[in-house]
């Protein structure tokens, strides 16, 4: 009984609640099949040739082998990777393309809420914490993403905002290596989720990482260490897959060859042979 005592006193039943009540709106997921979404089922295509390509031992997916009718896609070398990589772990584990695809979906929608309460605990107490994660779990835009959209990348993008914050205000008050870490970590996270939500939430980021700094005088070098660190950390992430090759079986595409893939389809097309193929011409194409 006393075991037992203990264990009920550790428990953060504000964070359970919170856990719990974000099932709610998932219900929908525990059925058989995918929701029919905007991206839903072509985010499945794409990470089976994520897990493929990844099966054949390329750290970096780039080129969707069986997208296209069999011909290929180079859709992965601008597809933002993190989901894939998480969805890829879940297959890996033996569960299907489709239940991969909504445990990434479901994780997301769970893990924001669960940041947004820790982070705002530290700040308000338990119940602003509870307040704040349900909020930022049921913005009606958060249901567009699940339901209407199928926006895997985005979903997740949500997660590592709060959780930033989290242990930037973490570190400003103890700074410690794992929140250092935890914060470098989140913020490539972020960078690798989705590129375009990453550009809407780092101006409000690195706004509370200043505020953090105004107000913890004694600290600031240490806060000004997290910031550049885990900059560095997240451009190091981003570099490695801008960068890096690109592998396909039939060898190493060129910009000129990526360029002639890409004109085979129509919504590529006024982006790159207009612009982009006169200009390479006048370099010989290389």
């Amino acid at each position: 009984m006393g075991s037992i005592r203990n264990l009920m006193k550790k428990i953060d039943f504000w964070l359970f609640f919170l856990v719990l009540f974000s099932l709610l709106p998932l219900l929908d997921f525990l059925k058989a099949g995918l929701p029919l979404t905007h991206d839903g089922q072509d985010h499945v295509a794409r990470i089976a040739n994520f897990y493929q390509s990844l099966s054949e031992g390329n750290f970096i997916p780039r080129w969707a082998a069986n997208l296209n009718w069999g011909y290929g896609h180079p859709i992965l070398m601008f597809l933002y990777p993190l989901p894939s990589y998480f969805a890829c772990f879940f297959r890996f584990l033996g569960f299907s393309l489709v239940d991969t695809t909504k445990i990434v979906f479901c994780l997301g929608f769970i893990l924001s809420g669960v940041f947004m309460y820790l982070w705002l605990r530290e700040i308000w107490g338990e119940e602003a914490g509870l307040m704040a994660g349900l909020l930022y779990m049921f913005a009606p835009y958060r249901f567009v993403d699940l339901y209407v959209r199928g926006a895997i990348g985005e979903n997740l993008a949500f997660v590592w905002p709060p959780l930033i914050c989290y242990f930037a205000l973490k570190f400003s008050k103890k700074p410690y290596w794992r929140y250092f870490v935890g914060g470098s970590l989140s913020l490539a996270f972020l960078i690798l989720s989705h590129n375009a939500i990453s550009l809407m939430f780092l101006p409000v980021v690195f706004g509370y990482l200043t505020y953090l700094i105004l107000i913890s005088k004694k600290k600031i070098f240490y806060i000004l260490y997290f910031i550049f660190s885990s900059v560095l950390v997240s451009l190091l992430f981003f570099g490695f897959r801008l960068f890096s090759r690109v592998s396909i079986p039939c060898g190493i595409l060129s910009l000129k060859e990526i360029l002639l893939v890409l004109s085979l389809f129509p919504d590529f097309y006024f982006l790159t042979v207009p612009m982009v193929v006169p200009v390479l011409s006048a370099f010989n194409w290389e």
